[in-house]
């Protein structure tokens, strides 16, 4: 990686993350940088578990939901879900499930708000031709591979050492 490539998000005056802005958005160190990159940012599920090498998925909001390659467990503790708008499919038959609250038309896509059962809101990037309205319910999909696990509350010393090591925190490795 080229030194010109590379970038440092700043939190109060610690570097939170340091590598390339496609990684940056692809695989954030914490949630400080999951919610600062990325217009609207990533959306959070919030869940306590305990993920370990070789889980193919954690428990949100009572459904199982796929996650990539685990390379680094974690112990029973706070743990929060992320995924871009963009990555987020509403599917009729998906498990979790959603209540749209709002859909913003931008032209060729929309930002629809969604809330789940257990309270978290995301934020979905769709077509603009996708008929939703507020109150309706949804499932709501995403792959594996464009889901992220950062703890919520990162302290500076480990935002820190992350940032320096170049590594997210869970350390995902997806297929082609």
């Amino acid at each position: 990686m080229a030194m010109a490539d590379t970038i440092a998000l700043m939190n109060h005056g610690r570097v939170e993350q340091l590598s390339t802005p496609q990684e940056i958005y692809d695989k954030p160190a914490s949630l400080f940088v999951a919610d600062f990159i990325g217009s609207p940012p990533m959306s959070f599920l919030p869940f306590r578990g305990r993920v370990a090498p070789g889980d193919r998925t954690v428990r949100v909001d009572d459904v199982d939901i796929p996650l990539p390659e685990i390379r680094e467990g974690t112990p029973d503790t706070e743990l929060v879900l992320g995924v871009r708008p963009e990555h987020i499919v509403l599917s009729s038959d998906a498990p979790l499930r959603a209540e749209v609250v709002d859909a913003e038309y931008l032209g060729t896509t929309q930002i629809v708000t969604l809330n789940t059962r257990a309270g978290a809101r995301l934020k979905a990037r769709i077509a603009a031709d996708i008929d939703v309205r507020p109150g309706e319910h949804t499932g709501l999909d995403a792959a594996a591979r464009a889901l992220v696990a950062v703890r919520p509350r990162v302290g500076p010393s480990t935002a820190h050492r992350v940032a320096r090591s170049r590594l997210a925190w869970l350390n995902w490795s997806c297929p082609a």
